[in-house]
C-alpha cells in the first residue's frame, strides 16, 4: 500500500515532517494554493466513514493519494486515524470427515498460529511507520489482534508454548508505540498475551484513553504464577481511567492458560460490558460469572457507572446480579442482561434498587430487574426466556401478543413511563397488539415491532397497523415486520401510503419515520411451470409529506437523541 512504504526520496521525507497547516499550502507551480483545513478533514471522514455501500471506502483514499502530492501527505493520517496491528493468526482448520455439528456451531475449528516471518516483519514495519510523529498523533483508534479472527461466537483451539513473534511485536507496541500515542481514545486487545510492565506503561501513558476492549487476553506464564490469589489478580490487572470497558471471553482450548480480567477504575468508568463463555463445572470449582461477580463486589462503589452489559453464553445469568447493582451501582440507567431459565431470583426486587431508564433483556425478566422500581423509559425485548435449564439462549421459544398483553395488564404502572419500545414477537400481524400496548404506554413516542415469520396481505395488514398508530400522538418512530406482497400490488401499497400519510400527519404531527420490511413476489415461467420469486426490501417513509426515504432509520439512534 502506498502510504505504508517506508522508504521514499529525501524530498518526501522532508515534506513528511511538516505539520497538517504547512503541507495544506504546499506551493503548486510557483504559486500558493490553499487547503482549507477543516474542509479536508470532512472530506477525508466522509470517505472513510460516509459509505456504506462500498466495499473499501478506504481504497478510494488511497487512489486520491496517488493524484496528488499535497493529498499524499494529509491523506496518511486520516487512513491511520485507525490503525490494525496483527500479533498471530487464525486459520481454519477442516473437521475429520463424518462429523456432525448443532446448527448454532461453526463447522470448522478456529487454531490460533504464530505469525511466520515475512508476517511478522511487516507487522513491525507497520509499527515502525506508524510511530512518526506526524502518523502517531493522529491515531485515535489501535487494535492488536490475531489476522483473520472470527468476529462471531466460536471456540478456539491455541495450542501454543511460546510465541516469539507476538512477544516482540506486543513489546514493541507497548515500550516503542505507545509513549508516541498521545492522542489515543480506544483501544482493541484480542488475544494478546499481556505482562505486568505493559499494563503498567498504558496506564502512565495512555491518559486521555475512553474506552479498553479486552477479548480473551491472557498474562504472562512467569508473573501470573500457578495459582493467582484475588490480590495478586487485583494487581496484574492494572487500573486504568478509561470511561468505558468491554469485556469479552470466547472458549480456548485446551484451556491452560491464565486470562487477563481487566478491572475498571470504580470511580471513571462510565459503562461496562461483560460478554463471557462460563462452562458447566463441578462445584468446587467457580464458574467464569462467579468470579467475574466476585471480582467486581470486591472493588469499591461504582460512582460513575450508567451502563451494565452483563452476557453469559451460553445459558444466561445463574447469579443475582441485583444485589451488586444495589449494593455498588447506585447511579445505573441502563442494564442489559438475560438470567439462566433454571436460575433461582427472589421475585421481588431488593429494596432499594436504582430505578433504570433503559432495560433490555427477556421478556420474563422485565419484571424482576426493571419494573418495580418505576421510572423506565426505554424497552428492548430480545424474546422469550428458554423452557428447559439445558436450553441455551438460541433456543428460545416465541413470545405470543397474549402473553405481552397479559403483562402490560398485570403492571400498567411499570409501563406507564415507556417512551420506547422494541419487541419481537413470533408470528404477530402488529395491528392486533398496537391499540391496546398504547393503552398502557400513554407516553410512548417510539415502536418497533419485529416478527419472526413473513406476514401475507401486506397491504390490509399494513393500512390496519397505520390506523391503529394514529390514536397515538405523541408518536415519532414506528416500524414493523416484514410483510409479503404479490408484485402486482405494490402500486396499490403506495396508493394506501398516500392516502394513509395524511391522518397520521393530522393525528401524530411528530411522526416523521414510518419503517416495515416487504417481500414481494412475482410469479416467474419457466417452461410450463410458475415458479415464485421474492425479493426483499426496507421500505421507510415520512408520512408528513408521504416521502419516501432512502435509509433506514435505527431506533437506537432515536433513542440516543432524547
Amino acid at each position: 500500500m502506498v502510504v505504508e512504504t517506508p522508504d521514499l526520496p529525501t524530498t518526501e521525507r522532508t515534506d513528511r515532517e511538516r505539520t497538517f497547516a504547512d503541507v495544506a499550502e504546499t506551493p503548486r507551480n510557483g504559486s500558493t494554493l490553499p487547503f482549507p483545513v477543516e474542509l479536508l478533514r470532512m472530506i477525508f471522514s466522509h470517505i472513510l466513514h460516509g459509505s456504506r455501500i462500498e466495499e473499501s471506502p478506504k481504497r478510494t483514499l488511497e487512489d486520491l493519494t496517488l493524484t496528488c502530492k499535497v493529498f499524499y501527505h494529509l491523506a496518511q493520517p486520516f487512513l491511520f486515524d485507525s490503525c490494525t496491528l496483527s500479533i498471530s493468526c487464525t486459520w481454519q482448520r477442516v473437521p475429520p470427515e463424518g462429523t456432525v455439528y448443532p446448527s448454532y456451531a461453526d463447522s470448522f475449528l478456529w487454531d490460533i498460529r504464530p505469525l511466520s516471518t515475512q508476517e511478522a516483519e511487516k507487522t513491525l514495519r507497520k509499527l515502525d511507520f506508524i510511530g512518526q510523529e506526524r502518523i502517531a498523533s493522529g491515531v485515535h483508534r489501535c487494535l492488536l489482534a490475531p489476522l483473520a479472527y472470527p468476529r462471531h461466537w466460536t471456540e478456539l483451539i491455541d495450542r501454543r508454548q511460546e510465541d516469539t513473534h507476538e512477544r516482540i511485536i506486543v513489546d514493541r507496541f507497548f515500550y516503542d508505540l505507545v509513549p508516541k500515542l498521545a492522542n489515543l481514545k480506544a483501544l482493541e486487545l484480542i488475544h494478546v498475551t499481556l505482562g505486568l510492565r505493559h499494563l503498567c506503561l498504558l496506564q502512565d501513558v495512555c491518559t486521555h484513553l475512553h474506552s479498553l476492549t479486552s477479548e480473551t487476553c491472557f498474562l504472562l506464564e512467569d508473573e501470573a504464577g500457578e495459582e493467582m490469589p484475588l490480590e495478586d489478580h487485583s494487581r496484574m490487572c492494572i487500573i486504568l481511567p478509561f470511561e468505558h470497558l468491554v469485556y469479552k471471553e470466547k472458549p480456548v482450548y485446551p484451556g491452560i492458560r491464565k486470562t487477563y480480567l481487566p478491572l475498571p477504575d470504580p470511580s471513571h468508568v462510565k459503562s461496562l460490558s461483560c460478554h463471557l463463555y462460563s462452562y458447566e463445572l463441578s462445584s468446587d470449582r467457580r464458574s467464569r460469572e462467579q468470579d467475574l461477580l466476585f471480582q467486581l463486589t470486591a472493588l469499591a462503589k461504582f460512582t460513575s457507572l450508567r451502563s451494565l452489559d452483563i452476557t453469559i453464553w451460553p445459558y444466561g445469568t445463574t447469579y443475582d446480579w441485583r444485589q451488586f447493582i444495589f449494593s455498588h451501582c447506585g447511579s445505573i440507567e441502563n442494564l442489559s442482561i438475560q438470567k439462566r431459565t433454571d436460575a433461582n431470583l427472589d421475585p421481588v426486587a431488593p429494596r432499594g434498587l436504582p430505578p433504570l431508564k433503559l432495560f433490555r433483556g427477556m421478556w420474563d425478566d422485565i419484571s424482576l430487574y426493571a419494573l418495580q422500581q418505576g421510572g423506565l423509559r426505554h424497552l428492548v425485548v430480545t424474546g422469550k426466556r428458554a423452557e428447559a435449564p439445558g436450553d441455551r439462549l438460541w433456543d428460545r421459544p416465541s413470545l405470543r401478543d397474549s402473553e405481552v398483553l397479559i403483562a402490560l395488564n398485570n403492571w400498567t404502572e411499570g409501563f406507564a413511563s415507556l417512551e420506547s419500545l422494541e419487541l419481537k414477537i413470533g408470528g404477530t400481524s402488529g395491528e392486533d397488539i398496537i391499540v391496546p400496548l398504547l393503552g398502557c404506554c400513554p407516553r410512548l413516542r417510539a415502536l418497533k415491532l419485529m416478527g419472526e415469520r413473513t406476514i401475507p396481505n401486506a397491504v390490509l395488514l399494513l393500512s390496519s397497523a397505520f390506523v391503529a398508530v394514529a390514536s397515538s400522538p405523541n408518536m415519532e418512530y414506528f416500524s414493523l415486520p416484514r410483510y409479503s406482497i404479490m408484485s402486482g400490488d405494490r402500486t396499490l401499497l403506495n396508493l394506501m401510503i398516500s392516502a394513509l400519510s395524511v391522518p397520521l400527519r393530522t393525528q401524530c404531527p411528530n411522526l416523521r419515520y414510518v419503517h416495515y420490511e416487504l417481500l414481494e413476489i412475482s410469479l416467474v415461467l419457466e417452461g410450463s411451470v410458475e415458479i415464485p420469486d421474492a425479493r426483499s426490501c426496507n421500505v421507510q417513509f415520512d408520512p408528513s409529506d408521504g416521502r419516501i426515504l432512502p435509509d433506514e432509520r435505527r431506533i437506537e439512534d432515536w433513542r440516543n437523541s432524547v
